[in-house]
């Protein structure tokens, strides 16, 4: 074999050497890259779930709250009142007390999806629920919460899930 044909052939194995590497490297590096998009795929699916979670019980939690506020001012009507309520000023109460079961259904189906954060901003919201029931159930030494005390639970409620919803979007 000529000296011509013997550069040839070591040209033709380097190249074929060279090309080998690249395409093992090309595997490689579409392999990392593929797993890494599997990876964050399945994180923002996750996030997705909380933020979708954060925004119902949010939509929940301000509806509830908005019939909490009729029925509160039904029941300060009745307490300064001897007189029992006319069907039309007892609707609002009842119309809370109709809805509540439905309330509780779906914030429990709710509360796994739910951070720590949430849940303990939605406890101490819940705790003017409870207020509430104390006096409706005429519970010795319950007093009715203030507008401002059940408007400040909600809004601090409000705020962890715009806190936590930030915190959420930024860790994307």
């Amino acid at each position: 074999m000529s000296q011509f044909w013997q550069d040839i052939l070591k040209i033709v194995i380097d190249k074929a050497l060279l090309g080998s590497i690249a395409l093992v490297f090309g595997f490689y590096l579409a392999r990392k890259l593929e797993d890494y998009r599997s990876r964050r795929s399945s994180e923002l699916s996750v996030v997705g779930r909380y933020l979708d979670a954060v925004r119902d019980v949010s939509v929940l939690v301000s509806s509830q709250h908005t019939q909490l506020m009729n029925m509160v001012k039904v029941i300060r009507v009745r307490l300064e009142r001897s007189t029992p309520l006319s069907k039309e000023e007892s609707e609002p109460a009842y119309q809370f007390a109709r809805e509540y079961d439905a309330f509780g259904t779906k914030l429990k189906a709710l509360t796994p999806f739910l951070l720590a954060d949430i849940l303990e901003g939605l406890s101490c919201y819940l705790d003017s629920f409870a207020k509430v029931k104390a006096v409706v159930t005429m519970q010795d030494g319950a007093t009715m919460p203030s507008d401002s005390e059940l408007d400040g639970a909600f809004a601090q409620f409000a705020f962890v899930c715009v806190k936590t919803i930030c915190k959420l979007r930024d860790s994307t």
